[in-house]
C-alpha cells in the first residue's frame, strides 16, 4: 500500500516493540483496539487500549499529514475483542468514516 501512497496505521499491543514510523507512510502503535480507552490491556499496566473514534482523534489531531478524514479501509483483528469493540464503533458514530471493514471473526 506504501508503492501507491497510502498512509498505513498499524496497532498491535501484543508485540514488545515501542510506537515508531517504518517509513513516511507505515506508521506502528503498541496500542489494541477495544470498546473503551485503557491503560491496562489483558491485564497488562502500562499498555494502551483505545476505541476507534479515540485513535481516529490521536491521528488527526494538527499532524498534518493531508488526511481527509475518511479511513479507506479498516482491518480489524482483534481475537474476540469484536464482539465489543463492532457495536461500540457503531454506535459512536464512527462507521460514517469508513470507506470499507474487514474482520476477522473469532467463535
Amino acid at each position: 500500500m506504501e508503492k501507491y501512497g497510502c498512509q498505513v496505521y498499524a496497532f498491535d499491543p501484543s508485540m514488545n516493540i515501542s510506537d515508531h514510523h517504518r517509513s513516511e507512510w507505515i506508521h506502528f502503535y503498541r496500542i489494541a483496539l477495544d470498546s473503551e480507552d485503557s491503560e491496562v490491556w489483558n491485564g497488562r499496566p502500562g499498555v494502551k487500549s483505545r476505541t476507534l473514534e479515540s485513535i481516529y482523534k490521536m491521528l488527526n489531531s494538527g499532524n498534518g499529514d493531508g488526511n481527509d478524514g475518511i479511513i479507506d479501509y479498516l482491518k480489524i483483528d482483534v481475537e474476540t475483542a469484536e464482539w465489543r469493540v463492532l457495536p461500540q464503533i457503531v454506535e459512536s458514530g464512527m462507521m460514517d468514516k469508513v470507506k470499507q471493514l474487514s474482520v476477522e471473526i473469532h467463535l
